[in-house]
């Protein structure tokens, strides 16, 4: 079973240090900055949801643990929002590493997610998936979250023709 450990600061750091250059590349990757962009607009991503890091308000950053293992499995970062006139959580990071994926790790770590959602005394966790990363969409459809918005682009050639894939 998976718990949700409140992070340390050596956690913290190792977090930041794998989600901030994992974040630029994932936009690029959609498409959305460029690449020499990209490392200086994820660090003012991340302050300005966590001015206070570790201690900001309505943030809660997790270790994921197998319990039954006694195992860091990876990493699960949440906040509390309001909006449109109710409170939401908003999900902003579940990394579960490379070595425990495919293991059913990242249902379990969600559905601890939605018993700490509940816990607070809110019914609604958003939120974005980019486009490209189908098997993260996937779990989360398998979970009953639904698409709301999606967006999409297409590149075109100089001349109006589209470009190759």
């Amino acid at each position: 079973m998976v718990q949700l450990i409140p992070m340390d600061k050596a956690n913290y750091k190792r977090f930041l240090d794998w989600a901030v250059p994992n974040y630029a590349r994932e936009q690029v990757k959609a498409g959305t900055w460029k690449p020499e962009d990209a490392r200086q607009l994820a660090e003012e991503a991340f302050e300005s949801l966590l001015p206070e890091g570790l201690f900001s308000p309505d943030q809660y950053l997790n270790v994921l643990v197998d319990e039954t293992r006694d195992r860091h499995i990876g990493f699960l970062w949440y906040g509390l929002r309001d909006g449109e006139g109710e409170k939401f959580v908003a999900l902003y990071e579940i990394v579960i590493f490379e070595a425990y994926r495919r293991q059913g790790y990242g249902s379990e770590s969600l559905r601890a997610l939605e018993k700490r959602v509940k816990e607070l005394g809110v019914n609604k966790i958003v939120l974005h998936v980019f486009g490209h990363n189908e098997p993260a969409r996937a779990l989360y459809r398998k979970l009953d979250y639904v698409e709301r918005n999606v967006t999409m682009a297409k590149e075109l050639g100089s001349e109006g023709q589209v470009a190759d894939a």
